[in-house]
């Protein structure tokens, strides 16, 4: 099943959005045993992207989205599945094992299988959600932040376990039991995936804003989003940024004597915008950097 207030209701607004939308219902009650409702998710994927030519959709910028329960489906699939999203929205999910055993014995615990393959996450919550505390978020984020993933979240200050999209309509006549930023949550993932993937117009898509790491580095990857101090360590990208550097005022050893704990962790990025450099000239250097990606 799929809970009615979490189904056409949040699928509308992403399909105005210009997503396709697809609801899942999946293995409950008698069949909720591990891992039968992986297995509804890792068919329903498989199922999509075989069909991505078909139904003209992108099979690398799949997002899901998954509310209380089904949040902690979505966070399985973003953290163990065979078939990964490339993003996820997470509503008041049950992330945590210690609430996953009050629903679910038999589930497993999503907080541990974070790890740096983990893709963006968009989460929102509320602060004072009596059903699925909002540490369930709060752990999950951390772990994201450990892993260096992209993330973005909302935790307003109160309301009930599932508000689905915080509209009036949805939750009754009852005022004041909701803060009316709640509802901010739609319009703020659909901007978030936009950055994940694009914009879509005129037949193709403009280039991400946001990676899938919020620090390459701790991916082992280079970029002009990485420290100077990451940068330095490896002599393929200290030769790119020793130019940087000399603008700077900094000369060799570039260490700890001669520049503070501050200038080794700022960004190259961050440094280039200290120098007035054109932006064209920022992606350039940051393309020189990827290269030794490959």
């Amino acid at each position: 099943m799929c809970s009615d207030r979490e189904a056409d209701p949040i699928a509308m607004p992403f399909f105005q959005a210009g997503y396709h939308a697809f609801v899942l219902r999946y293995s409950l009650g008698q069949d909720k045993t591990w891992p039968n409702p992986l297995d509804d998710y890792e068919d329903a994927m498989q199922l999509i992207r075989s069909k991505s030519e078909e139904w003209k959709l992108y099979p690398d910028k799949i997002a899901v989205m998954g509310f209380s329960a089904g949040g902690h489906l979505a966070g399985a699939a973003a953290t163990m599945s065979e078939n990964r999203p490339n993003a996820v929205v997470l509503g008041y999910p049950v992330l945590r094992r210690e609430d996953t055993d009050l629903w679910n014995p038999s589930a497993p615990d999503i907080i541990s299988h974070v790890d740096k393959d983990t893709c963006p996450c968009f989460l929102f919550h509320t602060r004072n959600d009596s059903m699925v505390p909002v540490g369930n978020t709060i752990t999950f984020l951390q772990a994201l932040d450990r892993a260096g993933v992209t993330f973005e979240t909302h935790i307003y200050s109160f309301g009930p376990h599932g508000f689905s999209t915080g509209t009036q309509m949805l939750q009754g006549p009852k005022k004041g039991t909701i803060t009316e930023r709640a509802k901010n949550w739609v319009p703020d993932a659909i901007s978030f995936l936009q950055e994940i993937f694009g914009t879509f117009g005129n037949g193709t898509m403009d280039p991400p804003v946001l990676e899938r790491y919020a620090f390459p580095e701790k991916a082992g990857l280079f970029s002009a989003d990485c420290s100077i101090q990451y940068l330095l360590a490896d002599s393929r990208s200290k030769e790119i940024i020793t130019p940087v550097l000399r603008e700077l005022g900094y000369e060799e050893p570039y260490d700890s004597d001669k520049m503070t704990r501050v200038s080794l962790q700022v960004t190259l990025r961050t440094a280039l915008t200290y120098l007035d450099i054109s932006e064209e000239n920022a992606d350039e250097m940051d393309r020189a950097l990827r290269v030794l990606n490959k």
